[in-house]
């Protein structure tokens, strides 16, 4: 009974020090021929970020439509880098609108490619990244 008791303390201690926590933030953005909806979602294990999704809508009117792939193939390449460690990218277009994944496992990307990101704090706690997105215009919950 008393190794049982103790067991469970241990776990309770454990996964009491590994509690994960997510931030989910907005923005859309109205520019000349086309809108741009953007979600961030941050997961943290404790106070560190460990994985970090981008989903990008941009949606073109009739006479831009043209931009969408141009935009697919700068985004893939400018993201390419990031594969190799741990990044997800998914592009879609259709004929007037484009859709960017994106996914970050922050836990296997170096401080370099870390900071590259600039959307986060990579040091800070949810508050720090919270803090940081709502300055780029972000709106958070």
């Amino acid at each position: 009974m008393k190794k049982i008791l103790i067991i469970i303390i241990l776990l309770t201690v454990l996964t009491g020090c590994r509690k994960e926590d997510k931030l989910t933030c907005y923005k859309i953005k109205n520019k000349e021929s086309m809108v741009i909806s953007e979600e961030v979602e941050v997961e943290f294990i404790g106070n560190k970020a460990t994985d970090l999704s981008m989903n990008v809508d941009v949606n073109f009117d009739k006479n831009t439509s043209f931009l969408a792939q141009t935009l697919k193939t700068t985004l893939i390449n400018n993201f390419k880098k990031y594969e190799t460690n741990g990044a997800i990218i998914e592009v879609d277009t259709e004929d007037n609108s484009i859709e960017i994944d994106i996914d970050f496992d922050l836990k296997r990307m170096s401080l370099k490619q870390k900071k590259s990101i600039d959307l986060i704090d990579v040091y800070g706690t949810k508050l720090v990244a919270k803090k940081e997105l709502e300055s780029k215009g972000y709106v958070c919950r």
